[in-house]
């Protein structure tokens, strides 16, 4: 598997929950079933309440960007204000 046939399938099961075809405990638990090892050895998976990705650090589970995704802007930046 590689990361899009699993966002692939965590569509498919949101929208299966959207619809009210499995409950929300059988989304959660199917979402959490979905990871891959990459190559370096580690674990992703996808959150099931936000579609982030997570990876495993050997203690806990920490929200990161995906391998070829544009890392999320950290910090709001206030944008510049109109010269008048």
């Amino acid at each position: 598997m590689d990361f899009e046939h699993l966002e692939m399938q965590y569509a498919g099961l949101r929208e299966q929950w959207k619809s009210g075809r499995i409950t929300q405990e059988q989304f959660y638990n199917s979402v959490q079933n979905l990871r891959l090892r990459d190559p370096a050895g580690m674990w992703w998976q996808i959150e099931p309440s936000t579609g982030n990705w997570l990876t495993w650090n050997g203690a806990q589970w920490i929200k990161t960007t995906r391998p070829g995704q544009p890392p999320a802007p950290s910090v709001y930046q206030t944008p510049p204000s109109p010269s008048v």
